[in-house]
């Protein structure tokens, strides 16, 4: 069931879900002990065959080596936060720009809105070929070929 204040209380003391992820708690053996109304909404659109209270074997598994930037798990991006008595885990529909390293975010977005990749390369302090390296990364991450095709992609995340 779902409780606002302890929701909040989550959120703000592990520093983790946006506005638009839905939060919950599990124990160390990976069983929901709390979760939001929307956190099991996406369970059950994600993982249909999902049996409660144990969380998807999928999530499980990725908990232990997941990045603090999260990750894409089954069409949805997932972070995690150790806590005390268990791990807080935040969920919300995958986006385009999740598929990307923080690099790649940086320069597809300068890159999209026009900078030639010279000027990309002496804001970011690169080189130009890694410039390109990383829009190549980025256009078969998002499947785009264009940089009108980025654009899109980019506004659509």
């Amino acid at each position: 069931a779902e409780s606002t204040l302890l929701t909040r209380h989550i959120r703000h003391t592990h520093g983790i879900g946006q506005a638009d992820h839905s939060v919950a708690m599990i124990g160390k053996e990976g069983h929901l002990k709390m979760a939001e109304m929307g956190f099991i909404g996406c369970l059950n659109n994600g993982w249909p065959d999902w049996n409660p209270p144990q969380i998807p074997i999928e999530i499980l598994s990725s908990v232990n080596h997941m990045k603090e930037t999260g990750e894409v798990v089954n069409g949805y991006f997932v972070q995690a936060r150790q806590a005390a008595d268990g791990v807080v885990l935040s969920i919300r529909l995958m986006r385009p720009l999740d598929l990307l390293t923080l690099r790649e975010q940086q320069v597809a977005t300068m890159v999209a809105d026009g900078m030639p990749y010279k000027v990309v390369a002496k804001e970011l302090d690169i080189s130009p070929s890694t410039v390109t390296n990383h829009i190549n990364s980025v256009h078969s991450k998002l499947e785009v070929t264009s940089r009108a095709e980025l654009r899109k992609a980019l506004r659509d995340s």
